[in-house]
């Protein structure tokens, strides 16, 4: 939903904006003149189980087959592809999520991520600043309410968030709306939702994309990656085909997933990068976790292929071969003996 900006008179703009000041005050939330600024310093990031900085050749073993989840979902919609049918298409969606093997990963931690901020409804002037995707995560009667959420959301699922609260007032409703993000793309942020929803327990009860110029809150968000690798099993049993693919180079790619990528087949969404792992949701709101720590699998080996062996029978000496005279006729000769 977009949200239609007027340009105000100065007038008319202080008697708007005064009330918000004095809620500011009340509220204690006070942003600071840096808020504003682009934070120059790059991110701060956990590596939680990096494989460079381990043996590579192990971690290759370790990345194997099978824990298979509930395939219900997750992008499929119909049989999956396999062999030849594979040829051409990219590494991250070329089988089903559940498939994939998390390697390490790499979780960016930044001194504003899940800071609350008070929007304070500024006219922006055209072409100053792009609108950006935020998820709306809740209504309230007053900033209080809106602002006790966020803690709320912030004490209890503090690692499944990676960016800023924003709390809006519109100009012609009485509302207060509590939002989270930017996010890059509305697909992600639509998969987010189903994410918050099923693991708040209540605190989020609905939610819904819309979209917003930015304000004093981080434009960036949502920087984690993963590093993961096809398992074994899906090398052996699905890319398969020796003829067409080299089996063991696809089973040590390495491959990096960003948070809001797809990975697998259909529109599966890399939704969120925990220190366990990596939250995927499907486009029908299903949602897997591909565990960082899983249950040490077979490496994968490429098996020679034996000759076929055509078995012979045995002629034994001495045994007479029956004679033409004694041969049963066949059709062609009954043919030939009729002419």
């Amino acid at each position: 939903m977009l949200l239609n900006r007027i340009f105000l008179s100065s007038s008319m703009a202080l008697t708007l904006i005064m009330p918000l000041v004095l809620a500011l005050v009340l509220t204690g939330v006070r942003p600071s003149l840096s808020d504003g600024l682009e934070n120059t310093a790059p991110p701060e990031v956990l590596d939680i189980d990096d494989p460079f900085s381990r043996d590579l050749k192990r971690a290759a073993e370790d990345a194997t087959g099978g824990i298979i989840f509930d395939d219900t979902g997750l992008g499929i919609q119909e049989e999956e592809e396999k062999g030849q049918d594979l040829l051409g298409r990219a590494s991250k969606a070329a089988i089903i999520a559940s498939r994939y093997r998390v390697m390490g990963l790499a979780i960016a931690k930044r001194k504003d991520t899940n800071q609350i901020y008070i929007d304070t409804g500024t006219t922006l002037t055209t072409g100053s600043k792009p609108l950006m995707n935020y998820l709306r995560i809740g209504s309230h009667d007053n900033i209080d309410e809106a602002r006790q959420q966020a803690i709320n959301l912030k004490s209890s699922y503090g690692q499944y968030l990676d960016a800023s609260f924003i709390i809006r007032q519109g100009l012609k409703d009485e509302r207060i709306d509590l939002d989270i993000g930017p996010f890059e793309r509305i697909v992600h942020a639509e998969r987010y939702c189903d994410m918050l929803i099923s693991i708040s327990y209540g605190l989020v009860g609905d939610c819904y994309v819309i979209q917003e110029y930015p304000g004093l809150e981080d434009a960036v968000s949502f920087t984690s990656s993963a590093i993961i690798r096809f398992s074994a099993n899906a090398v052996e049993t699905i890319i398969e085909d020796t003829s067409v693919f080299d089996l063991p180079a696809a089973s040590e790619q390495i491959l990096t997933v960003k948070e809001g990528e797809n990975i697998g087949v259909g529109a599966t969404i890399a939704t969120k990068v925990t220190p366990n792992g990596v939250i995927v949701v499907d486009e029908i709101g299903t949602i897997a976790m591909l565990p960082l720590n899983y249950v040490p699998e077979d490496k994968f080996e490429e098996k020679e292929r034996q000759p076929v062996n055509i078995p012979t029978i045995p002629i034994q000496e001495g045994a007479e071969q029956p004679a033409d005279e004694e041969r049963p006729p066949t059709i062609a000769d009954q043919l030939i003996g009729e002419d």
